[in-house]
């Protein structure tokens, strides 16, 4: 409940300013999204952390600035909804995926930890079909998570930060598991 009023206290500070001056589609500012987390990838593997860290910020802030201006412009759509939770796992993988590459997690860490962020999304959209709700929204860590590897970029604490976030991920896994039982039973 916190973690959404945040978010929500952000988009209506910040965001909804911003979103109301901007011209573009919301599925181009989740496609950028994807660009720059593919960017910071690209720093991470060539170990440029701290400049890294600044494209994953980036990443994350358009990613929530995409749903924002479809929301504020009123032009959701299905596939919309679709292609922002399929970037967010592009993005999600693309950073795993480079830090496991680079050495900074042993492989066996990074698999537990990308399948945990995968499963967790995909329990939430299950839920979301099943239960007719918009579940993910009010249980999503992915803010949480980025913010975590943006830190560990920053001062070089990568693999605490990925035990941190395998930890959050396990925590969600198990979120979304107790609540399919007790909703779907």
């Amino acid at each position: 409940m916190l973690l959404s009023n945040i978010k929500e206290n952000f988009e209506r500070k910040v965001i909804i300013k911003i979103v109301k001056k901007i011209n573009i589609s919301p599925k181009f500012i989740t496609l950028f999204s994807i660009v720059l987390m593919l960017i910071a990838s690209l720093f991470i593997l060539n170990k440029n952390l701290q400049i890294a860290a600044l494209f994953v910020l980036l990443s994350g802030f358009f990613d929530i600035l995409d749903g924002s201006l479809a929301k504020i412009k009123k032009c959701t759509t299905n596939f919309g909804v679709f292609f922002d939770r399929f970037s967010d796992r592009i993005s999600d993988t693309l950073l795993i995926g480079s830090i496991i590459l680079t050495g900074y997690v042993d492989i066996l860490l990074g698999i537990v930890l990308l399948s945990l962020v995968l499963i967790s999304s995909y329990e939430s959209a299950v839920l979301e079909f099943l239960l007719k709700t918009n579940i993910g929204e009010k249980i999503s860590w992915r803010g949480i998570r980025l913010t975590i590897f943006i830190f560990g970029l920053l001062f070089n604490y990568i693999y605490y930060a990925a035990i941190a976030v395998t930890i959050i991920s396990f925590y969600c896994f198990i979120e979304r598991f107790y609540i399919a039982i007790k909703k779907l039973l």
